[in-house]
Formats: C-alpha cells, structure tokens, sequence
C-alpha cells in the first residue's frame, strides 16, 4: 500500500489517511485512522498504521465501499440479542473457490445434457468480476 499523507479525510469523527494499492488486478482506495493504532480491516485488508475506516475498490466491473459506521468498544456479542455461530469445520479459500468451480461446471454439464437433439452450446467461460481477479496459488 503506497500512503498519501497530505490527503486525509473525517470519517466517524476520526482524521484518515488516504492509501492505495492494487490488490490482484483491482484498485484499491482506503482510508485508516492512527487515533486508533490497530492494524486491521475488513476482509484482507490489514498493515496499515492505524484500522482502517473506509475501503473502496475501484474496477470497471465490481465498485464496492466498506466504511466504519460504529465502533463498539469492548464488543460484547450480547448486545445484538443473539450469538454468532462459527461454522464447525472451516474450509480455505482455495477450496471454496475449487466446490464453486466444480458446481460451475456441473452445471454446465447439466444444461447441456438437457438441450434438443442437434442443438450445441459453446463451452460457458466463467469470468471473475469481484475484488479477486487472479488468486495467490495461480500465480
């Protein structure tokens, strides 16, 4: 992430820094604050000098923000009226992109199973158009 010192911004009554990055073929713009020196954010986002407030990517086929709206300190989970349930059994990344994969194509297969007699379809080319364009284990 490269930092832009002069250029700051309020966010939930906390001055951010600006900083940006390309993360995996997506723009990324974030805003952190120092007043609060933890080095965190959302999804994996993290290692600035400060939580970050605010993140945005900047793609021509997926825009989203993420901002801060309450800081909640110390959380206490009760306060939502319920718990939050952990999954049981925890899966990588890298598998829950090949069980999506794999159900991509099945269904792929199944359509074409199901056409007319004569009929073809062209092979369906899946394209990525999240934050995440090209993973670290497809480099």
């Amino acid at each position: 992430m490269q930092i832009h010192d002069g250029q700051t911004k309020t966010i939930g009554g906390y001055e951010c820094t600006k900083a940006t990055c390309f993360f995996r073929g997506t723009p990324i713009v974030a805003y952190f604050s120092t007043e609060i020196p933890i080095q965190f954010g959302p999804w994996k986002f993290k290692n600035l000098p400060g939580l970050i407030m605010e993140l945005s990517t900047l793609s021509p086929t997926y825009n989203t923000t993420w901002r801060v709206e309450q800081i909640i300190y110390p959380f206490k989970n009760r306060e939502f009226g319920r718990d939050i349930n952990v999954p049981k059994k925890r899966i990588t990344l890298k598998e829950e992109i090949e069980i999506e994969e794999k159900n991509f194509r099945e269904s792929d297969e199944q359509s074409r199973a199901m056409l007319p007699e004569g009929v073809t379809m062209e092979e369906s080319k899946r394209v990525r158009i999240d934050v995440e364009k090209i993973y670290e284990w497809e480099k």
